[in-house]
């Protein structure tokens, strides 16, 4: 196979890759886990299309160079020019649009199934004087280790994981937490959802909405529909009361790419879209490439975010600073 057949076929390859970017970032109701599982592997298309270009010029070949140059300009729009200039646009506005008279710290983390390394995890928790802690993926021999080292910051919670699956969370709080719920009744490794609870904070300075966040992962088609229907709900939830802030902290499987995350964001913005000029990213813990994790705000804004690593675990957690 000659050099002009191998730059055909690589840069059709990466123009599907294109393809499906673009296809993952606009469509709201896919049936099918392709898109999303491509939409968050975009950086890995990038840098085939770099390859692709390396080669181009290598070969001599100005026109297939030119091709891969725009497609890689088209794929790091996509993947991170436009989400960036959307979040940056959603954040400033909810920092222009919320009132602030109180603060609140919290702190996120999935433990991979209750692997996480308590001690870290409190160490966290003291170190950014938090408020609020959602742990995902929680067990109940993990929150056996985990309670005694934060009560005395975080007496109050949530109920507790009752099983090992790993398909529970929990909010531990500084301050109590009423009209304690779940978003969804039915969760567990049989019903093939996971559990999201959701409270309301009774602050010195005022009431908040929290939610602890946990949505399956679209990588087939029945967790692709339970995906969908969660990131809906946690939207509906989150807007429902619009004179009451509103957090929402945990774990996604979702990232600006995709749409449904996006449409269930509505009036709200992330805390770590306020940090700096590029994206911070969460998963996988050593060289993360998209972020699934997210502190959620409607009603409130970030003065600082930021991520941290805890041993055990394949997710970065989470931290922000909160006015609202």
């Amino acid at each position: 196979m000659n050099s002009n057949k191998i730059l055909k076929a690589f840069t059709a390859l990466a123009f599907a890759g294109v393809l499906v970017s673009f296809y993952t970032y606009y469509t709201t109701q896919s049936l099918v886990a392709f898109p999303y599982i491509v939409g968050v592997l975009a950086p890995f298309g990038t840098v085939l299309l770099a390859v692709v270009l390396l080669l181009s010029l290598v070969a001599r070949k100005p026109k297939w160079a030119l091709i891969n140059l725009v497609m890689m300009a088209l794929m790091l729009g996509n993947y991170l020019v436009l989400p960036y200039y959307q979040a940056r646009t959603a954040n400033s506005r909810a920092g222009a649009s919320s009132a602030q008279h109180g603060e609140l710290a919290v702190v996120s983390i999935n433990v991979e199934f209750g692997a996480g390394h308590p001690e870290q995890i409190a160490k966290q928790v003291k170190d950014h004087r938090a408020d609020v802690l959602v742990v995902t993926e929680a067990t109940q021999a993990h929150a056996q280790q985990l309670l005694p080292l934060i009560e005395a910051e975080l007496p109050f919670h949530t109920e507790l994981p009752r099983s090992d699956s790993g398909y529970e969370t929990t909010i531990y709080a500084r301050y109590p937490l009423l009209d304690t719920g779940l978003l969804n009744q039915y969760w567990g490794p049989y019903s093939g959802s996971f559990q999201i609870p959701f409270a309301t904070l009774e602050h010195p300075q005022g009431k908040v909405r929290v939610m602890g966040v946990h949505v399956l992962p679209p990588m087939r088609a029945r967790t692709v529909s339970l995906w969908q229907r969660d990131l809906m709900q946690i939207g509906q939830w989150a807007e429902k009361s619009p004179e009451v802030p509103a957090l929402a902290a945990g774990d996604y499987n979702a990232a600006y790419v995709h749409r449904p995350y996006r449409q269930m964001l509505g009036s709200g913005h992330d805390a770590l879209d306020q940090e700096g000029i590029w994206p911070r990213y969460t998963w996988p813990h050593k060289f993360p490439f998209t972020r699934i994790d997210h502190i959620n705000l409607w009603g409130a804004q970030a003065s600082e975010a930021g991520t941290f690593e805890v041993e055990g675990t394949d997710h970065l957690g989470v931290w922000a600073k909160i006015r609202f």
